[in-house]
């Protein structure tokens, strides 16, 4: 059974959103966190993961639906990693942790797997959490802008416009603010945003891509049009209340996230590191991510949302990796 999203007040103010699911009293825990327009949830938890003992949390992108947005006072890395440790220490309270050896396994599709590098590569001794951390799977993954110099390659004219340096250089933001002017009021409605979403995402699947949906859906017993009616309620809850880590984007990309992912130490580069590709994105950022984190590629047939099709299989391969190191 799924949990209803939750919030966590913390420090300083702020608020996380998150969902959980699973065994709350488990060693295993999987943090999984939300990209751009989205929102905690843990309706359709795989399961490849319901079969194993583990606890699932799913945690809002900072500034998007309920959580509070990083603020100019402290850098985004620094606000995220306060951020988790205090989920986590809420869920699995520290004097716990020692007695059952927390095992954490990170997670996050596009923008979210920002923050799970973040995780992953975090110095112990500002993160000591990250210790605990067994694995990392990245899904339609974002290579940190500031050591992968080429990263423009793997963006087409329109994402470059939109995430890269135009967008960064621009003052005030005016890609952004042209784009939230463009969109703002169809996504503040379901109606408006599903069609919106049928036609970005949906109605561009190729045959392979449609089968993988089909039987994806059949297996969950879910009706043609649910996914894309819950996409699009996620979408509209994850603006309701500010567009402005929508303007962060391209500053989270290009920011110091902390550390250098080419110059990480033994217990860094020691984990499992499952990189999930679509064959319809570029490869640049994929293969700069599995050489620097000594990562193994997944590459599947499809668009930018195909790796939720088969994440059962993605579950099972990146946790049984664990085994195999």
């Amino acid at each position: 059974m799924s949990s209803p999203t939750k919030l966590l007040s913390i420090f300083g103010g702020r608020t996380i959103e998150y969902a959980d699911n699973g065994n709350p009293v488990s060693n295993s825990v999987i943090l999984f966190l939300l990209g751009a327009f989205g929102v905690a949830q843990t309706s359709d938890v795989s399961p490849s993961l319901q079969h194993r003992d583990v606890h699932y949390i799913s945690m809002t992108f900072p500034g998007w639906g309920h959580s509070s947005p990083a603020s100019s006072a402290e850098s985004f890395p620094s606000q995220l990693l306060s951020d988790v440790t205090a989920l986590i220490d809420h869920l699995h309270p520290s004097s716990s942790q020692t007695e059952k050896r927390l095992r954490l396994y990170v997670a996050g599709g596009s923008l979210g797997t920002v923050a799970a590098q973040i995780l992953h590569g975090a110095p112990f001794d500002v993160f000591p959490l990250g210790q605990s951390i067994k694995g990392m799977l990245l899904l339609s993954p974002f290579s940190p802008f500031k050591y992968h110099t080429m990263y423009y390659r793997s963006l087409s004219w329109t994402d470059y416009m939109a995430v890269g340096s135009p967008a960064h250089y621009i003052p005030i933001k005016l890609g952004f603010r042209l784009v939230k002017f463009l969109l703002g009021r169809q996504m503040a409605i379901v109606e408006g945003t599903e069609r919106f979403i049928r036609r970005r995402l949906f109605d561009k699947m190729r045959d392979e891509e449609r089968t993988a949906y089909t039987r994806w859906r059949a297996k969950r017993g879910m009706q043609e049009g649910e996914l894309e009616k819950r996409f699009a309620c996620n979408v509209v809850r994850s603006v309701e209340k500010t567009w402005r880590s929508y303007m962060q984007i391209s500053d989270i990309l290009r920011c110091d996230w902390g550390f250098n992912p080419a110059a990480l130490d033994a217990a860094h580069k020691s984990r499992a590191v499952l990189v999930v590709a679509s064959s319809e994105e570029a490869m640049g950022m994929v293969e700069y991510l599995a050489r620097v984190y000594d990562g193994r590629v997944k590459l599947l047939q499809g668009g930018h949302i195909v790796s939720l099709f088969h994440i059962d299989d993605t579950w099972a391969e990146f946790l049984d990796m664990q085994t195999d190191s």
